[in-house]
């Protein structure tokens, strides 16, 4: 067996960073739009909260049985050997376990089941290890031959299938050359090669209908957001678009999505009707990283709260920019953890 070397570099983005400080312009004001109607939201449940200390961290997350959204994973960048070590949640309530063995480790939305990929190739192939937590049942799907990898990129929302990217280190950059969809239930991986001009450092996610795929590079200030059917066919494209998370930048229901500004850095955040890819609102906020969704009318992202102490939080924003609850605070050891939360519902 063969190792799968150094892919936890590339594989794993810190989104809790900040944008190159040189390429922040002067902030914008939130404009007036007309979008269609949102899903309205619950309110957002601020008292009575459960407190959770995560292992080996400074950090303490704050949690509603009505909160929209769990953290069901979080990493720690190990000082020693420098690799990101995934800590998965045992059920969507439960306790987190650390997964030293494998380069990713992640919870369904459901709770059901668990996504990983391990260390090495077997007879020759990267797969992707599945666990079913009702049935304890373990099984590995096949998805890129050696010598290109396939990382765990995202779950679908209704927790059938793991999206995973395929490609192999070029430098300290990934190169991506397509994706492959696992499905769960059928157990097998359908690979799409994507005949696309620039991929590298590309990030996907399953798209707003929760069928097909998007791309989206982190780190372009102006860039275009690229749909594909499952089979890696391109059927639509929406040009100038930020910076953002693939695999988190659609709201609950799908009808929107979240970017960085075009040309903007991070604290800018614009809001875009998924169906025509139109703008609807720019939000400056004090987000530190890029954000991604609470529910419809909410984002939720990094905050540095401690100038240059590192005390960082999660903080859920409205549409004015205002911080309205803390998600998890981060006194120390920001930099070397990041968090990833889950729809556990959808409007």
């Amino acid at each position: 067996m063969a190792l799968l070397a150094a892919i936890a570099v590339v594989v794993v983005t810190v989104v809790n960073r900040p944008a190159d400080p040189l390429a922040q312009p002067t902030r914008l004001t939130s404009i007036p739009a007309t979008p269609s109607p949102s899903p309205s939201s619950s309110p957002i449940p601020t008292a009575g909260l459960t407190s959770v200390r995560l292992p080996d961290t400074t950090a303490t997350i704050y949690e509603s049985p009505a909160d929209p959204i769990k953290l069901t994973t979080y990493l720690l960048k190990d000082a020693k050997s420098g690799d990101w070590v995934y800590y998965t949640r045992d059920s969507l309530t439960g306790s987190f376990t650390p997964f030293k063995n494998m380069w990713e480790s992640m919870l369904s939305p459901d709770g059901r089941y668990l996504a990983q990929r391990g260390k090495t190739y077997v007879d020759g192939y990267d797969s992707v290890e599945i666990t079913d937590k009702v049935t304890a049942q373990r099984f590995e799907i096949r998805t890129s031959k050696e010598p290109l990898s396939a990382y765990v990129q995202a779950w679908s929302r209704d927790s059938t299938r793991v999206l995973v990217n395929v490609g192999k280190p070029s430098g300290d950059t990934w190169q991506s050359t397509g994706f492959a969809i696992v499905d769960v239930i059928k157990r097998e991986a359908t690979l799409a090669s994507l005949r696309e001009g620039s991929l590298k450092d590309i990030r996907y996610g399953f798209d707003h209908n929760d069928v097909g795929v998007v791309a989206l590079a982190l780190d372009a200030q102006q860039q275009t957001l690229r749909f594909f059917d499952a089979d890696g066919r391109r059927v639509r494209s929406v040009p100038n678009v930020g910076g953002g998370i693939a695999d988190m930048m659609f709201s609950p229901s799908g009808k929107r999505f979240v970017t960085d500004c075009p040309g903007l850095g991070n604290g800018n955040s614009c809001v875009y009707e998924s169906a025509t890819g139109a703008e609807v609102i720019r939000v400056v906020t004090p987000c530190y990283g890029m954000a991604t969704w609470y529910d419809e009318n909410h984002l939720v992202c990094w905050v540095n709260r401690g100038g240059g102490s590192g005390h960082q939080q999660v903080q859920v924003i409205d549409f004015d920019g205002a911080a309205v609850r803390t998600m998890a605070d981060v006194p120390t050891g920001a930099p070397d953890l990041d968090m990833i939360y889950t729809f556990t519902r959808r409007n």
